[in-house]
């Protein structure tokens, strides 16, 4: 007589909770039995499971023991600093052929030695986040340092 299948634990659940708002389920709850005795349990195990207040704690050794079970694998720093400082040419060239000249003969000035020793102690940092940070911070320190170039060839006439 009913179109609608009994509804499961999860449905049950959703329509307690009010995550589920379908009227043809809430009038099948309302004139099921089965599904009655059923929201009955559920409440039941809500309530239960509501009033459960465990206040444990960890083993001390919990966190060491962790610790030593984690893979600790080191980036290569050095490597990711050659290609930076590769990316940093390779765009310097680009953009006018002449800034590695003046680079060379002019030299990487404090501030930007200042912005380098800045990101790779970030990247440095950045080891713990995994390697999408690490490509975020290295892509940063190109754009800054492009602008920087630009900065540094507008001061310069």
């Amino acid at each position: 007589m009913t179109d609608i299948q009994c509804l499961d634990e999860v449905t049950i659940q959703a329509i307690i909770d009010g995550e589920e708002t379908d009227i043809s389920l809430t009038k099948h709850l309302d004139n099921c039995p089965a599904c009655q005795g059923l929201k009955k349990q559920v409440a039941e195990l809500v309530k239960t499971s509501d009033g459960l207040r465990i206040d444990a704690d960890l083993p001390p050794e919990f966190y060491e023991n962790l610790m030593d079970r984690i893979e600790v694998r080191p980036f290569p720093i050095a490597l990711l600093a050659a290609v930076l400082f590769g990316l940093v040419l390779f765009s310097a060239y680009f953009l006018n052929p002449g800034y590695i000249t003046w680079w060379f003969t002019v030299g990487i000035t404090h501030q930007v030695g200042l912005i380098f020793d800045i990101f790779f102690d970030l990247l440095v940092l950045s080891q713990a986040l995994g390697p999408l940070s690490v490509i975020t911070v290295l892509t940063a320190l190109v754009a800054i340092e492009v602008l920087i170039l630009n900065k540094l060839r507008v001061m310069e006439g």
